[in-house]
């Protein structure tokens, strides 16, 4: 077990490894931002098994979706992920 991890450990580490370049793993992260964007603007919050990833977590995002209503909030969600989402891509591959 112990060779296991460490030999996990060497791979992580390894330069011919693709998650040990910071571009790779910015791009990654973008697109899990834009994934999001993308299930909030489907509003998949209406589907039994999927609400549970774009459900409002925090009291704000709670008091947001009630003053705002399911339409606007998950609009802007998908807004404030998307601009996430292409900022990052934005200063990985232009920058």
């Amino acid at each position: 077990m112990k060779l296991f991890f460490s030999k996990t450990i060497h791979l992580l580490q390894s330069k011919e490894f693709s998650f040990s370049n910071p571009d790779v793993v910015h791009t990654i992260l973008a697109i899990i931002f834009l994934a999001f964007a993308l299930l909030h603007l489907l509003r998949v919050d209406r589907f039994k098994y999927w609400s549970w990833l774009v459900s409002p977590a925090s009291s704000r995002q709670r008091d947001w979706l009630n003053s705002l209503g399911e339409k606007w909030y998950s609009r802007l969600m998908a807004v404030v992920f998307a601009a996430f989402g292409l900022l990052i891509l934005y200063l990985t591959w232009y920058f």
